[in-house]
């Protein structure tokens, strides 16, 4: 991550538990910050939504920000892509192919 950097942690695919280097987050002055929806009100959750609406879905339009991708299979990879998401052998999103409609 480069210096100012933000990590923003939703959810754990390998548990809870991590061991960083806070010096090194200290030196490039990295935000590392949480959250989680599922205690949330749904007043709150429905801000979320129109907050990603209206700053996040513009600037992945514009290609200003993109998704990393790790993989793309085509939906008949299904159970492969679930393996792969299992392994922890994947760093960032793992794409389905839709087939094209005939």
């Amino acid at each position: 991550m480069g210096p100012g950097g933000r990590h923003v942690g939703l959810s754990f695919m390998t548990g809870a538990m991590a061991q960083i280097d806070l010096g090194v987050l200290m030196h490039k002055a990295l935000w590392l910050t949480s959250s989680t929806l599922r205690p949330k009100s749904d007043a709150d959750k429905a801000d979320i939504a129109r907050d990603v609406t209206r700053h996040l879905l513009p600037l992945l339009g514009e290609n200003e920000i993109r998704p990393v991708i790790s993989a793309v299979l085509p939906l008949t990879k299904a159970a492969d892509a679930h393996r792969l998401l299992e392994s922890g052998g994947n760093f960032g999103k793992i794409v389905l192919e839709m087939p094209e409609k005939a």
